[in-house]
């Protein structure tokens, strides 16, 4: 089977988009509220390290800020970088004030 340049320029198109669909988590994650099958979606976090997460939060209470995470055994500096920008404390407020 042979393609022209326009469809193979559309199937890769096509490619890009479905690996960046599915590469990248659709949205923030609260890590005081997800569970520990939830933080396995962060970056560099497998079932191991998000129970400790789990495990960690449970004992100590919601984490205060982001950098708290390294508190936890087996959270380091790159685990908390890859993941900055999903990373949520607090659900969002999705009401309008009154």
């Amino acid at each position: 089977m042979s393609y022209s340049l326009p469809q193979l320029a559309t199937l890769i198109s096509m490619f890009f988009v479905l690996a960046l669909t599915f590469s990248a988590p659709a949205s923030a994650l609260n890590v005081n509220t997800a569970t520990a099958a939830e933080l396995t979606e962060l970056k560099g976090v497998g079932p191991k390290r998000a129970q400790a997460i789990v495990r960690y939060r449970e004992k100590h209470g919601p984490f205060q800020d982001r950098e708290a995470l390294l508190d936890v055994p087996g959270v380091g500096k790159k685990v908390l970088k890859d993941n900055l920008a999903i990373i949520e404390l607090e659900a969002r407020n999705t009401t309008a004030s009154k």
